[in-house]
C-alpha cells in the first residue's frame, strides 16, 4: 500500500512539474462574422444576419482601382423590423466609427473600424465617379473586439523589457501599457545582470494585481511589445519556441496606408523606414488593371533603389493579390517597404502595419 500512494505521488509531481515546462501560448480571436463583396457598379450587398451572432465590432477594409471617383463607400446598419426584416438603413455615424472615415471616398482603399451591435449590418456603394472600375474588401467582426492574450500563473523566471514608455531600471514599477495609465501594477523591478534597460526579476505588487498570479487582455490597442532578453532580439526566446526569454504575443498592425501603383515597371516605396525600427506587415493587399507581376522588397533611398532585397518571390499573371501574416513580415531594421511591378499595369491597395 505504501510502494503504491508513494508511486501515485511520483506521479502528480511529474505531471505537475511537465505543466510549468509548457511555453506560454498566445490567442489570438478569430472574426466572429465575416462578409465578402465586390462591387463593378453602384450598390448594395447582401444583408448580414447579425441577430444570433451579436458582433459589435466591425472593420472593413478595401481596395479599389480605376473609377475616377470620389466613392461613397459605407458601412450600415438598421434595426429589426417586423416580420424579422430590416427596417431603415442608415450609415453608422459618429462616435460609432472609432477609426477611418465612413462613408469612404479613397478610391484607392482604406480601413474603417466601427463600434456598436446592431441586428442588420450591410455596406452601400452609392457613387463611383465616371470610368468602370472595381471595389473588393470584406468586412468582418468580433463580439468584444479582435484581442491578444498573453496569461502567466506563478512567477515566471523570465527577463522583462518595457515598451512604449521609460527604460525598465531597479527600483521601477513596471505596468501595463507603460508610459500611460496603468491598467494594473505588475510589481517592482529588480536589479539584475541585464542593465537598466532588463530586469532579471519583478517583486509581485502588493494585493491583487502583482505578478504572482496575473492574467491582462490588450483589447485592440498598439501595445504588444513585452519582450525581453539579453541581446533584446525578438526571435531569441519562447516567441519562436527556441530557449530564451521572449515573450511576445500578438502583433497589433494601428497603422494603414494606401498603395497606388503607376502604370511602369519598377519599385513604389509603400511604408517609409523608420530609423532603427522594423517595419512589421499583417496584410497588404494589391489590384492591377491588367496582368502584373508584383513582389515586395526592402531598401533605403528613393523606392528602395539602396541595398534592394527580394522578400518575396515575383507572383505571376495576377490581376489581384491579398497577403495575411498570422507572424508580421518584419523588414529589417533602417529599411522601407516597396512593391516591385514588372509589367508596369497601374493598381493599388491597401497595407496595415506596425513600425517599432
Amino acid at each position: 500500500m505504501i510502494k503504491r500512494v508513494t508511486l501515485v505521488v511520483l506521479l502528480v509531481l511529474l505531471l505537475t512539474a511537465a505543466a510549468w515546462t509548457q511555453p506560454v501560448q498566445n490567442v489570438n480571436v478569430a472574426p466572429a462574422c465575416q462578409m465578402f463583396f465586390s462591387f463593378a457598379a453602384v450598390g448594395v450587398s447582401g444583408n448580414y444576419d447579425n441577430r444570433t451572432n451579436g458582433c459589435d465590432f466591425w472593420v472593413l477594409s478595401y481596395s479599389s482601382f480605376t473609377f475616377a471617383g470620389p466613392l461613397a463607400f459605407s458601412v450600415q446598419r438598421a434595426a429589426n423590423a417586423a416580420g424579422s426584416v430590416p427596417g431603415a438603413w442608415a450609415d453608422y455615424a459618429g462616435a460609432e466609427v472609432v477609426a477611418g472615415i465612413n462613408p469612404n471616398t479613397s478610391i484607392v482603399g482604406a480601413e474603417t473600424q466601427i463600434s456598436g451591435y446592431n441586428p442588420w449590418v450591410r455596406v452601400n456603394l452609392s457613387a463611383t465617379g465616371a470610368g468602370a472600375g472595381l471595389v473588393v474588401g470584406t468586412i468582418y467582426g468580433w463580439r468584444t473586439g479582435p484581442p491578444s492574450m498573453v496569461s502567466f500563473l506563478g512567477t515566471p523566471n523570465i527577463n522583462l523589457a518595457q515598451y512604449g514608455g521609460v527604460a525598465v531600471g531597479a527600483g521601477n514599477a513596471l505596468h501595463v501599457r507603460p508610459g500611460t495609465a496603468a491598467l494594473f501594477n505588475l510589481g517592482t523591478v529588480n536589479a539584475g545582470a541585464d542593465g537598466v534597460a532588463n530586469a532579471n526579476a519583478v517583486t509581485p505588487a502588493a494585493g491583487t494585481g502583482g505578478l504572482a498570479s496575473w492574467s491582462s487582455v490588450f483589447n485592440g490597442t498598439a501595445w504588444d511589445r513585452m519582450r525581453g532578453s539579453a541581446a533584446g532580439t525578438l526571435g531569441a526566446g519562447l516567441g519562436s519556441g527556441l530557449t530564451g526569454g521572449v515573450i511576445a504575443s500578438k502583433a497589433v498592425c494601428d497603422s494603414y496606408a494606401p498603395i497606388t501603383l503607376a502604370a511602369a515597371i519598377g519599385y513604389t516605396e509603400v511604408v517609409a523606414l523608420a530609423a532603427g525600427q522594423q517595419i512589421r506587415v499583417c496584410n497588404i493587399s494589391l489590384s492591377f488593371a491588367a496582368n502584373e507581376t508584383p513582389s515586395l522588397a526592402y531598401g533605403t533611398g528613393a523606392n528602395c533603389a539602396v541595398g534592394t532585397t527580394a522578400i518575396t518571390g515575383a507572383y505571376t499573371n495576377i490581376l489581384a493579390l491579398a497577403l495575411d501574416f498570422a507572424d508580421p513580415l518584419r523588414v529589417p531594421a533602417a529599411n522601407a517597404l516597396c512593391v516591385r511591378q514588372t509589367v508596369g499595369a497601374g493598381g493599388g491597395g491597401l497595407v496595415s502595419y506596425a513600425i517599432y
